[in-house]
C-alpha cells in the first residue's frame, strides 16, 4: 500500500479483503507521514464492511472501480463528516 501511495502520489490508502463472513476489512492503512490521519487509520483498520454503504464495498458489489472526486461531500462514503475534517476529497476503490 505504501509503495503504490507513494509512487501515484497519494495522500492515504488501505487494503481491505474479503473476510469469512463476507465482509470487508482493512487490514493495511498508510498515510504520509507529514499528514495526520490518526482518527481515519483508526477508524478504518479492522473495520468491517458489508457489500452497501461503502466506497470499497461498491466497488466489490460491481466488479470495477469506483472514483469519487470528493469524498466530503458524496453520500456513498460513511467518513464523509472525518474525510471534511481531514481535508480529503478524491477517492479510488479497486
Amino acid at each position: 500500500v505504501q509503495i503504490t501511495c507513494q509512487y501515484l502520489e497519494w495522500d492515504a490508502g488501505g487494503f481491505w479483503e474479503v473476510v469469512e463472513d463476507d465482509t470487508l476489512s482493512c487490514v493495511v492503512f498508510w498515510n504520509k507521514p507529514a499528514i495526520n490521519l490518526d482518527n481515519l487509520a483508526k477508524e478504518s483498520t479492522g473495520r468491517k464492511l458489508s457489500r452497501q454503504g461503502s466506497l470499497v464495498g461498491k466497488a466489490w458489489q460491481e466488479g470495477q472501480p469506483v472514483w469519487v472526486p470528493d469524498m466530503a461531500f458524496d453520500e456513498v462514503f460513511q467518513k464523509a463528516d472525518l474525510a471534511r475534517k481531514q481535508d480529503l476529497h478524491a477517492a479510488f476503490a479497486v
